[in-house]
């Protein structure tokens, strides 16, 4: 060996096996730490989501009870008042709450998309359902592109419904819109024309 030079070491050496290996410790702890945000992401996603069809839910029931107490023949004027404000209350605030836990679900939904799309991962948390349907065909036994639907009968031949077409956002929206519309009405009419409600 030459004086004056450091020794060389060659991919055996232990100094460059732990490099190498801290390079793959940090690799694998990479994507440990990805699959998990992922995880965290898609899991809130469809907490939010839940959340969305949980509020109608609850507002029905407030509601059941402050209209029975707002359309009883033995309630008094004032009670009635009382209970239609707070009824429309209620529908206003679940409508705002509908929004806001809405607006969240397509938030991390859009996240997840940029992540599955950075990270060439599959496009699974489409929100439309012509894309979701494309993203299948081919890929779920229980998957029929022909009717675009799934179905756990061998020919397939489960139909999509009218309604099962239709927005459900949209339709609980419609449904608070009437609530309150109904809320409001049992106000003014225990206003001005309280005999109408006795």
């Amino acid at each position: 060996m030459a004086a004056g030079k450091p020794p060389q070491m060659g991919p055996t050496d232990p100094a460059n096996v732990e490099r190498a290996g801290a390079g793959r410790t940090d690799d694998s702890q990479a994507a440990i730490r990805l699959a998990a945000s992922y995880q965290v992401l898609a899991e809130r996603r469809v907490y939010q989501d839940s959340l969305v069809w949980q509020t109608p839910l609850v507002t029905l029931t407030a509601l059941a009870f402050l209209y029975f107490i707002a359309l009883s023949a033995t309630t008094s004027r004032t009670a009635r008042i009382i209970a239609g404000v707070l009824a429309l209350c209620v529908t206003v605030t679940s409508w705002q709450l509908l929004e806001r836990h809405r607006y969240r679900t397509h938030l991390d939904g859009r996240l997840l998309r940029r992540l599955e799309a950075e990270q060439r991962l599959p496009q699974w948390h489409l929100d439309d359902d012509k894309k979701r349907t494309e993203l299948l065909k081919g890929q779920d036994p229980l998957f029929y592109p022909r009717i675009g639907v799934y179905s756990d009968k061998p020919d397939g031949e489960l139909k999509v419904s009218v309604l099962a077409k239709l927005s459900s956002y949209w339709a609980w929206k419609i449904c608070l819109w009437a609530f309150m519309v109904v809320s409001g009405t049992i106000i003014v009419i225990s206003v001005w024309w309280p005999s109408w409600l006795t």
